[in-house]
C-alpha cells in the first residue's frame, strides 16, 4: 500500500485526486484500487467505482480482491493519468488516501 498524508478538505472548493500509472498486470486477477479515510486511518472505503470510469474491471469471482470489487487491472503500456473528483469528501478536515495493490499466488508464464 502507498499512503498519502491527511488533507484538509473542510473549505468549499474544487478538489481532485490524480496520479499517473503504467502497469502490466494479470487481467482480472491482479490489480489496484484507491481507498480513502476520513478518521485518521481507523476505517477505509473504496474511492469511486467502475460505473464512473475510475476502475476498468469488477470481478464476479473471488481473486486477490473479494467478489464484486472494482479495481484497475490489465496493462497500460504508457503512463496514463487517473483523475477523480473529490466533491463528495468536501467538509472533512482529515482525508487520507492509499493505493492498494493486490495479487494472487498464481503467475502467467
Amino acid at each position: 500500500m502507498l499512503y498519502t498524508p491527511n488533507y484538509n478538505l473542510s473549505q468549499e472548493g474544487i478538489y481532485e485526486l490524480s496520479f499517473w500509472a503504467k502497469y502490466d498486470l494479470q487481467f482480472g486477477w491482479d490489480g489496484f484500487l484507491v481507498e480513502y479515510s476520513t478518521d485518521l486511518g481507523a476505517n477505509w472505503a473504496v474511492l469511486g467505482g467502475e460505473s464512473d470510469n475510475w476502475y476498468n474491471y469488477t470481478n464476479s469471482n473471488p481473486t486477490a480482491f473479494t467478489s464484486g470489487s472494482a479495481y484497475i487491472t490489465g496493462g497500460e503500456g504508457s503512463f496514463t493519468q487517473y483523475k477523480k473528483d473529490l466533491s463528495s469528501l468536501v467538509g472533512n478536515e482529515n482525508v487520507a488516501f492509499r493505493i492498494v495493490f493486490k495479487t494472487n499466488a498464481q503467475g502467467v508464464y
